[in-house]
């Protein structure tokens, strides 16, 4: 199940992730942070690269979305 959030900060490992334009994101498969424009600022989920689509696609809905930046997951908290 996947969840969606609107703009805020984003850290991982005690420093401040960095977001890359979305040409450089990884197409193999696995799921990364998104952002995609939005009239109320912009929003942020997971994506991943749809092989047979040919597109970024979200892990909420399935919709395929135009993401313009991306960064890694952080890490999962120690438990």
């Amino acid at each position: 199940m996947g969840a969606w959030f609107y703009v805020g900060h984003v850290s991982g490992g005690g420093q401040k992730m960095k977001w890359k334009k979305i040409s450089g994101a990884p197409k193999s498969g696995i799921l990364f942070l998104g952002f995609v424009p939005h009239s109320c600022g912009g929003y942020i989920c997971c994506f991943y690269w749809n092989k047979k689509l040919k597109q970024w696609q979200n892990n909420i809905d399935g919709g395929c979305d135009k993401p313009t930046h991306w960064m890694p997951l952080p890490e999962s908290p120690k438990t």
